[in-house]
């Protein structure tokens, strides 16, 4: 189902009740802040991605400084040489997580916005400018009075101290010397720039204390003045460096007066909106009336907190997965709604929500606006997974809360048979102090994941086994010595001359991979989800001979082939001799397999086109694969496509084919290509310089890819699949040129072969295969209803009234199909609706109906079961009708289940 998306005006004009202050608003916070270091000669810089491009040890962008990182380790000269900027922050998983936080304390967010100045090397005298700029902005700017702010500061630097206590004016008792663990920065553990802090406290008073707490730290600068070498000893920095942080809402909170982050305006707003949702529903009202007010507040923050947390990370290409990134969406995601349940929501609502959050921040962050339908529907179509797997799981959760029986065991038990979301047992243990251990949970699943992916095999869909191979260190080190080959693949030639620029060959493991980076490369290296070049290389002395089995991207800017040598025809001397750093090598890429690859590379580009004319423009990209045999799409949709979904995109696609149009490809600056219409990936890193691929009328990406010249060079586009790989996630695989002639050819084969054993023509296949399955299926009803009475005339039955007054038939049977069980067992409660009906067979399985309005079957065979005895039998099922089986059945589980519905004992065999 695709959402309708409510329109910005439609949740404006519900006359929302807006939260006023007399002080400044969290706009007037930020734009005072960048507006002061601007006006102080200071560049101001957008916000980056919540995706860390440049530093791959982060899940995601959590600090203001992320995005200068490579400025800071000396890797990457600045253009400007002091910045400011509002920085997009979250903290959600791995090692910086807020999330059990959130709702809970004043303070803690999953997404917040981090202010910050920077210096590199701009400052004239170092902590002076950084300080002095400090204490302007607040008492000048903010007009905060000097007397409620106190600072900290190293032990030992007193440098720092003298000019807050001799040029600012504060009195000794308002300096606090505090040790390294709290005021020496490091960039982690490693080698790295480093250097003290000094932070600025607010002073709520002594009798005024939040979170427990007097002092709230509001900002913090950081003098990086040393580097850390691999030895650990501090070296002085030529060029010091000035990194500083200020929380926005935490600011905020300060300038209203507020206690907590979620009392000041922008927050305010958003909960009045969530809170108008709720007085709109009367039954909703009351029913959140009734819940204890401290618990609806924590459930607010919790929403309104993870509603900006998804909606930024949507918008920054982010979709809810299994692993990485998109689990951790996926958890905030569920979280949020786990919270929105004691608001009285049990239908999707949060989607509802981004409008609102469109209007408190979307003139910052335009994002929100362009991406509006997609972040929109990617929040939807997570809401109906969450929904429809809590409808199954949450009686059993219940009934454990109620009997105290919940563990990590039954938590993962739920999780695995029922599907329900980790996310809402967790939420649910702890709003009734139950302790779980997550990690034990998780624990047990990922046991079971590795059991799982023991007995997988591939299915040889993917590309080159090399793509998966670890590159060795001394590889990934070339990146230091600014190895950057210059690829010249885009042209029409694809050999030429090279000299060998670094080559490695690992001859003490026996490897038989060499690893080459040329001056000039025309092998494209696997990115974008393209795989890489094959071919060979020639040394130009010798003349021997190395295939190029991959080409591959290890670090940015890297571009290294991978050639085989034959340990059985070749001695390695003479490959090191060949392959030496300076030798002349003639490259030559496989000519086919580069214009397969482009093909469908086109083609995916049309495929991307179509899915969003077809069904719907908010439809996204969550990944693919381009490689000569074959395309794999993935995408956000939350329904499995129709054939004539199939039929409408595969036309769409051949007709663009058939129009012969020209592939067009502009290189131009990345900012002046985010101003076009071009389709760009929030998931992608692009440089300074981008590749706009085009065909008019129909497509237009960035896209660093290798292309065909016309549409009409595809011939034919075939979808071959269409399948689900997660909740909200679809996947198309495809072939188009010479793949797609090849699979008409055996797919003619394998037709004219059948045609062939029912000596039928081809022309007559059709109707002959119909009239076949019609006759099949006859024939499989007339055994089944031959079955069905069989089975029914051996049927007894016995009645009998349970402990619990509960009125049950149990119909002895001897059959053992499934299908047939729970038609006699269906037939027979028709014949007294009032009562529960079990059928049992010979062998333990057991098939329970109820037709009554009073009883459930999955809840009557699990009371069964345990009467009997859990460990000796498996069921599940739903309301009408469960299922059941006993290993291992014997003649004491027969008079067990006898004796449970109070009939006479009666042997299996009587």
């Amino acid at each position: 189902m695709i959402l309708k998306p409510l329109s910005h005006q439609h949740i404006i004009s519900h006359n929302v009740r807006r939260y006023s202050t007399s002080t400044f608003t969290t706009k007037d916070v930020r734009n005072t802040f960048l507006n002061y270091f601007e006006k102080n000669q200071h560049k101001q810089l957008p916000s980056s991605s919540l995706l860390p491009h440049n530093d791959p040890t982060l899940l995601f962008t959590n600090a203001g400084m992320v995005q200068f990182k490579n400025q800071f380790l000396g890797l990457q000269e600045s253009k400007h040489k002091m910045v400011t900027t509002s920085q997009k922050c979250v903290r959600a998983g791995g090692k910086h997580n807020d999330l059990e936080n959130v709702g809970y304390t004043a303070r803690h967010h999953t997404f917040f916005e981090m202010l910050g100045n920077f210096s590199f090397g701009g400052y004239n005298s170092f902590k002076r400018d950084a300080i002095h700029h400090a204490w302007n902005l607040l008492t000048k700017e903010f007009n905060l009075p000097p007397s409620r702010l106190a600072i900290s500061v190293l032990e030992g630097d007193e440098e720092s101290a003298d000019i807050w206590r001799k040029e600012i004016g504060l009195p000794n008792e308002k300096i606090m010397y505090l040790g390294k663990e709290d005021n020496f920065w490091s960039m982690g553990d490693g080698p790295g720039p480093c250097g003290p802090c000094s932070e600025i406290f607010w002073d709520h008073g002594p009798d005024k204390l939040v979170d427990g707490e007097r002092y709230l730290e509001i900002w913090n600068l950081v003098f990086m003045q040393y580097f850390r070498n691999d030895k650990g000893v501090l070296e002085k920095l030529a060029t010091p460096c000035i990194d500083t942080g200020m929380g926005l809402e935490r600011m905020t909170s300060v300038l209203q007066s507020k206690a907590t982050n979620y009392d000041i305006d922008l927050f305010q707003n958003l909960i009045n909106g969530v809170k108008q949702q709720i007085h709109s529903n009367p039954t909703q009202s009351a029913l959140v009336g009734k819940e204890n007010p401290e618990r609806v507040e924590t459930a607010l923050r919790v929403v309104i907190d993870h509603l900006r947390s998804m909606a930024f990370l949507i918008s920054d290409g982010i979709i809810p997965f299994n692993v990485g990134r998109g689990y951790v969406l996926r958890k905030i995601i569920r979280r949020a709604l786990s919270y929105g349940k004691i608001l009285g929501f049990n239908q999707p609502f949060l989607y509802q929500l981004v409008p609102l959050l469109i209007v408190e921040m979307g003139d910052t962050y335009p994002q929100l606006q362009e991406r509006f339908k997609e972040i929109q529907n990617v929040i939807y179509n997570e809401e109906l997974t969450f929904y429809t797997a809590i409808q199954r799981g949450i009686p059993y959760l219940e009934d454990m809360i109620d009997k105290k029986s919940l563990n990590e065991e039954s938590l993962f038990d739920l999780y695995q048979t029922y599907g329900l979301p980790l996310e809402m047992s967790e939420v649910k243990a702890k709003q009734n102090n139950i302790s779980i251990n997550m990690e034990q949970v998780n624990k047990l699943i990922e046991d079971t994941r590795k059991k799982s992916r023991s007995t997988w095999k591939s299915s040889g869909s993917g590309g080159s086994s090399s793509n998966n191979a670890t590159v060795p260190d001394q590889v990934l080190r070339w990146k230091n010595d600014n190895i950057e080959p210059d690829f010249i693949g885009y042209q029409s030639t694809l050999y030429d001359n090279s000299t060998i620029q670094r080559s490695f060959i690992n001859t003490e493991e026996g490897d038989n991979l060499i690893y080459i980076s040329l001056d000039k490369c025309p092998f494209y290296g696997n990115s974008g989800g393209q795989v890489g070049d094959t071919g060979f290389i020639k040394s130009i002395v010798s003349g021997n001979t190395y295939p190029v089995v991959n080409t591959i991207k290890p670090y940015d800017k890297g571009l290294v082939i991978v050639c085989e040598w034959d340990p059985t025809k070749q001695i390695v001397s003479d490959v090191v001799k060949d392959l030496q750093s300076n030798a002349q090598v003639f490259c030559q890429v496989d000519k086919s397999s580069r214009k397969q690859t482009a093909i469908h590379h086109t083609a995916t580009h049309l495929l991307h086109a179509a899915l969003k004319s077809v069904l719907s423009g908010s439809v996204v990209q969550a990944g693919s694969y381009v490689g000569p045999d074959n395309l794999r799409f993935d995408f956000t949709y939350n329904q499995k496509l129709t054939p004539k979904n199939i039929i409408d995109i595969e036309s769409w696609v051949n007709r663009a084919i058939a129009s012969d149009i020209s592939v067009v490809t502009n290189e131009m600056d990345y900012q002046e290509a985010s101003k076009t219409d071009a389709v760009q990936l929030f998931s992608e890193k692009y440089t300074n310089k981008v590749r706009v691929v085009s065909l008019e009328g129909h497509s237009k990406e960035l896209c660093g890819g290798t292309h065909v010249e016309r549409s009409s060079d595809l011939h034919h586009f075939k979808i071959t699949s269409e399948s689900s790989v997660a909740a909200g996630t679809r996947r198309i695989e495809a072939v188009a040129g010479l793949a797609a002639t090849q699979w008409f050819e055996n797919h003619f084969r394998l037709l004219s072969s059948i045609s062939t054993k029912l000596d039928v023509p081809i022309q007559n296949f059709e109707k002959t295969f119909d009239k076949l399955v019609a006759t099949s299926k006859a024939q499989e009803k007339e055994i089944l209803d031959l079955q069905l009475k069989l089975a029914t005339q051996s049927t007894r039955s016995q009645s009998g009234v349970t402990a619990d007054g509960i009125k049950v038939f149990i119909h002895m049977i001897d059959c053992d199909d499934k299908k047939i069980l729970a038609t006699i067992t269906s037939n027979l409660s028709k014949q007294h609706a009032d009562h529960v009906h079990l059928t049992l067979t010979k062998t333990g399985k057991l098939v329970c109906c109820c037709n009554s309005q009073g009883h459930k079957a999955d809840t009557i065979i699990k009371q069964l079961l345990q009467h009997v005895g859990c460990s000796s039998g498996k069921g599940g099922g739903g309301n009408q009708i469960a299922h059941a089986f006993f290993t291992n059945f014997t003649q004491n589980h027969h008079n067990s289940i006898l004796k449970w519905a109070n009939c006479k004992e009666e042997f299996i065999n009587k």
